[in-house]
């Protein structure tokens, strides 16, 4: 591909900003960003070198076009932001979790099927050499199949 992909993220905390050097690394072009505090935003934007800046991240997509938005807000915030990224014809890139649960993930995917477009997410620890070592078990036959799912029980006190 000739041309450089267009990002716009959205967030501008700790998970925005690394997203928006991450995307840089990969040899995309972070467009814009955009956040709930206009004074916030403008001075990552500035810092980052990041053209267009807003708190209005529908205005954003029109202006900005990207190819990719990346979704770097709190965890509760992601699915719908997903959607409608989707439905404006972007592929969608969403800090952890993608969805509060495996039925809205199912739904995200068919939307994106539909609309032809992408989600992925952001796995931290990825290449952690506990994980890496994990996964090499796996592949080795170690441990069985890779896990698909995985679901927290709760603990119990220590002392009861």
């Amino acid at each position: 591909m000739d041309r450089k992909l267009k990002v716009l993220i959205a967030g501008t905390g700790f998970a925005g900003q690394g997203h928006a050097d991450a995307f840089r690394g990969a040899g995309a072009e972070v467009v814009g960003i955009v956040g709930r505090t206009a004074s916030v935003v403008a001075e990552v934007a500035a810092r980052l070198a990041i053209p267009c800046s807003g708190t209005d991240w529908r205005q954003a997509l029109e202006a900005c076009r990207p190819d990719i938005v990346s979704i770097a807000t709190p965890g509760g915030a992601h699915y719908e932001a997903i959607a409608q990224v989707i439905e404006f014809g972007c592929h969608g890139f969403s800090d952890k979790p993608l969805t509060a649960s495996g039925e809205t993930a199912v739904e995200l995917y068919r939307l994106a099927q539909r609309k032809g477009g992408n989600t992925a997410y952001a796995a931290s620890f990825r290449y952690a050499p506990s994980v890496l070592h994990a996964r090499q078990l796996v592949a080795d036959g170690a441990i069985g199949k890779a896990p698909r799912s995985f679901r927290k029980q709760r603990r119990r006190p220590l002392l009861a």
